[in-house]
């Protein structure tokens, strides 16, 4: 209730300080999903059965453009439901996804202070993980700044609910077709009264180089040590990627690609990273949490179909997965999807996911799985419907 008596105060209060350059633009979401899950995630065990998972978000948001200045507040809902039993539903979770203040001093510098999507390059550590229905916003403070060497951000984010800071420092520079980024990110959790306890600091490099209308190519490194860690001991927590891209004249565009994430005691763990879109779509390779490291190779083609109306794409995904070190297989995974967007504000969405898992999967997760290969399985629908209007 607080956040729609804000909402309605500011919505409210804004008049007072329009001018004739003032522009206000409602956005409104709509994105109901369903899934079926079976072995999504984790291994299934004989016994495991699978399961329809039903969400839907709700947002809406309005944001007030002045000459030098901009305000935007948002509300979000997301309701889920675990097959169509009401006991299974878990509670509607309310709240603001995005509630900032933006200032202006020039052209080529921006601050933005409040809760804000905060995302860098390729999202691999650094991501705003649109994919999951809550989305990922931080409470932070963010400035931005262009200037003939590139565009700088500097980004400082506060979790009091899990003691938490968290600084970024962001640059990226473009010319002669490269782009080339670099990253400094420092997590610090501290005791109320008494200071930092703990410190994990990740500096990484992202490098594109479009080559031709056909060709491209990228490359990340990221290494990353915390104050747990003995560098003589436990080394660097490092991800590594390469990728290449070649679009053909009917326009559609295949991708080979190679990623290795370390394990072990110094295991890259990238906690704001949106994994989903890069270690295959059933997530059986959260970075840190379910798999002690993992390697990847990748070959996908992505093609548009049908009449030019339906705006229509098609798109399969290969993945081969490997132990960090490539001595075990962990399985391969095939993703398949289409989108369809009759129109700028309607997009739909369907999607199929299986892997072939093995043992040495399962053992990665602390499960167990006797057959060579099993087989997992995840399908969703998706629905969404996100129109804008200038008032």
């Amino acid at each position: 209730m607080k956040y729609l008596t804000l909402l309605c105060g500011l919505l409210l209060a804004l008049p007072l300080f329009a001018t004739t350059d003032t522009t206000y633009t409602l956005e409104v979401q709509l994105r109901p999903r369903a899934e079926w899950r079976d072995g999504y995630n984790r291994v299934n065990q004989p016994s495991d059965r699978g399961q329809l998972f039903l969400q839907q978000r709700s947002r809406i948001g309005l944001t007030a453009s002045f000459p030098r200045w901009e305000v935007k507040i948002g509300l979000q809902e997301v309701r889920s439901n675990t097959e169509f039993s009401p006991g299974a539903s878990a509670p509607a979770l309310l709240g603001t996804y995005e509630a900032w203040g933006a200032w202006k001093p020039t052209d080529r510098t921006r601050l933005i202070v409040g809760r804000q999507a905060v995302k860098f390059d390729d999202e691999r550590v650094v991501g705003a993980l649109d994919w999951a229905q809550t989305g990922r916003f931080l409470d932070a403070a963010r400035l931005n700044h262009r200037s003939p060497l590139g565009a700088t951000s500097v980004v400082y984010a506060w979790d009091l609910a899990e003691n938490m800071t968290r600084t970024m420092v962001h640059h990226a520079w473009e010319g002669s077709g490269h782009r080339l980024a670099g990253l400094a990110y420092e997590r610090a959790i501290y005791t109320p009264g008494e200071g930092v306890r703990w410190r994990e600091l990740t500096l990484g490099l992202n490098w594109k180089y479009r080559a031709s209308e056909q060709w491209a190519f990228g490359g990340e490194a990221d290494a990353q040590t915390h104050s747990d860690r003995t560098l003589s001991e436990d080394g660097l927590g490092s991800l590594l990627s390469v990728e290449a891209h070649f679009t053909d004249g009917g326009k559609g565009r295949t991708t080979a690609g190679a990623v290795r994430l370390n394990g072990g005691t110094a295991r890259f763990d990238a906690s704001l990273g949106t994994n989903h879109a890069h270690y295959g779509w059933m997530d059986h390779f959260y970075v840190g949490a379910a798999t002690n490291g993992v390697a990847q190779l990748r070959l996908g083609h992505v093609r548009p179909f049908g009449p030019a109306q339906w705006k229509a794409v098609f798109g399969v995904i290969y993945h081969r997965f490997y132990s960090d070190d490539f001595a075990g297989l962990y399985g391969d995974e095939i993703d398949a999807h289409l989108t369809f967007r009759p129109s700028p504000q309607l997009r739909f969405d369907l999607g199929q996911s299986v892997l072939f898992s093995t043992p040495e999967l399962a053992e990665s997760q602390g499960s167990f799985q006797s057959d060579d290969r099993a087989l997992m399985k995840w399908s969703w629908l998706s629905l969404s419907f996100f129109p804008k209007w200038n008032l």
